[in-house]
Parts: C-alpha cells; sequence; structure tokens
C-alpha cells in the first residue's frame, strides 16, 4: 500500500488556527478534492470536527480518537491506534491511503516513516495558526519536485522511503 500524505501551509508551515483554516484559496480545495474523492483519508478526530460534513462523501475516513461518537456515517470509521488504523486502511484500498492531519498524525506517520509522498501546497503568505506541519520531516525527503502551480497556491510532490508493505 502506497500512504500518501496530502497538506496546505503557509510559508512558517502553519496548517490551522482555532480548527479552521486561515486562508481561502478555492484551487487548493479542488485541488485536495480531486486527489482524495474515492479514496481511504487517515485524520485526527480534531481534523475530522474541523471539517464540513460533504468533505466525507465518496471517501472512506479513518479518525484517531479515544472518543465513540455517535450517529456515525457508514463511511467514517474509528480506530486507538497505528496498527488497527493500517489494517482498515488496507481493508477498504490495498493501493493507497491519504494522511490528512493534522499536526499530530502528520508527526505520528512521518515519525514512524510510514509516507511514501506527501503532496504539500504551500500558500505564500504566512498568517496566525496555532497548528503546524513537520516542516523538519521535508529534510529527509529523497525527491521533491514541483507539481502544480495555481492561484495563490503551489504544490510539490515529496517522496520518501515509507515503510509500509
Amino acid at each position: 500500500m502506497k500512504l500518501r500524505a496530502i497538506a496546505a501551509c503557509d510559508l512558517r508551515g502553519g496548517l490551522g488556527f482555532k480548527g479552521t483554516i486561515p486562508w481561502n484559496v478555492p484551487g487548493d480545495k479542488l485541488f485536495f478534492r480531486e486527489q482524495t474523492l474515492h479514496k481511504t483519508m487517515i485524520m485526527g478526530h480534531k481534523t475530522y470536527q474541523s471539517m464540513p460534513q460533504h468533505a466525507f462523501e465518496n471517501r472512506t475516513s479513518i479518525v484517531f480518537t479515544k472518543r465513540k461518537i455517535q450517529p456515525l456515517p457508514p463511511h467514517v470509521f474509528f480506530v486507538h491506534d497505528e496498527a488497527a488504523c493500517m489494517q482498515l486502511a488496507m481493508q477498504k484500498d490495498p493501493k493507497e491511503a491519504f494522511v490528512i492531519g493534522g499536526s499530530e498524525i502528520f508527526n505520528l506517520f512521518f515519525s514512524q516513516k510510514m509516507i511514501d509522498e506527501l503532496l504539500l501546497s504551500w500558500i505564500p503568505k504566512t498568517y496566525q495558526n496555532d497548528t503546524f506541519f513537520p516542516l523538519h520531516y521535508l529534510e529527509t525527503a529523497m525527491e521533491k519536485k514541483r507539481m502544480f502551480e495555481g492561484e495563490g497556491f503551489t504544490v510539490y510532490r515529496y517522496t520518501f522511503r515509507g515503510k509500509f508493505p
């Protein structure tokens, strides 16, 4: 399975502020949608709560949490650890899954060297943020390639040597 990460951050690595994204870049939202549509997304509980419910349509969502949340849409699953997450992700799509955040989840998967590829949208400004992408992991990338330039953002593909089979 290819484990990919996808994120957008400002020039300082900022991901969000008070549960929201502090910028409005429609092209980047569309890029995220196109990349994750009909795919499996892995996220933390805070990211799950911050996203609009329509963002989960036509996707399988795996959410790390210790809480029980009801009611559950049929395409949302809750897990408590990496092993359960990866087992479920393999069942849902043995080809690939996307880690979509937040900061704690990015740190978890990057620290375990499980990420094969990162699609990172750089927003060329700085904003007030309280959540940050762990930029130091970019130094471990084997390759960095500019993938796409849109209005108000540039996407780079970083490749890593992930360890998940």
